[in-house]
This record gives C-alpha cells, structure tokens and sequence, in this order.
C-alpha cells in the first residue's frame, strides 16, 4: 500500500501501546516499515523541533512509500480508526487513512 510520508506518521500515532506478545510483535515490525529511513530523512529534510516534538519535512519530496501490510496489522490499524471514529476523535490528519483502511 502507497502511503505518504504524513499518513504513515498518523498511522505510527494510533497503534495500540499494550496487546498479546504476538501484537506487540507485528506493531514493532509495521512501526520499523513506517518509520523513513536516512535516506528519506535527508532527500525530505525532515526535522523535529526538540521542545515542540513537531516534526516537518518537505512535502514537495515525498513521494510516497509502498508499505506491505498483512492482514493483521491492517486490522490492527482498521480497528483503532474505527474506535476513533465511535468515539468522533476522528481529526482531518485521519481522513486519507481512513478511506484506504476503512472505505
């Protein structure tokens, strides 16, 4: 799945911190898929503000990271938009994702 670099960011953010041995497993891999690498770091010049913790980067530069997500980690990530959405937590930085995972 294509996902761009603020999407993959958004999806690091609603991975679920506690599950079985076997969860935290496959979030550490998917966390380790989503995270850019140096490469990406330097050819977007990402950067995050150390007091602020906001990172940026150059939108301009991203094109986009095919990202092989199984079918338990897809509903890992599908199950944590839907909370979201039961509980309208849902914000704008949600809405790309949730129509890949969820639509």
């Amino acid at each position: 799945m294509k996902l761009m670099f603020a999407e993959r960011m958004v999806i690091l953010g609603i991975l679920p911190e506690t599950g079985s041995f076997m969860t935290l497993k496959l979030i550490r891999k998917l966390r380790e898929d989503l995270a850019p690498d140096e490469e990406e770091i330097e050819r977007m010049n990402i950067r995050e503000n150390p007091e602020t913790r906001q990172v940026t980067w150059d939108p301009s530069k991203d094109d986009g990271l095919d990202i092989e997500i199984g079918e338990i980690a897809f509903e890992m990530i599908r199950k944590s938009l839907l909370d979201l959405d039961k509980q309208e937590k849902l914000t704008s930085n949600h809405e790309s994702i949730y129509e890949k995972f969820i639509v």
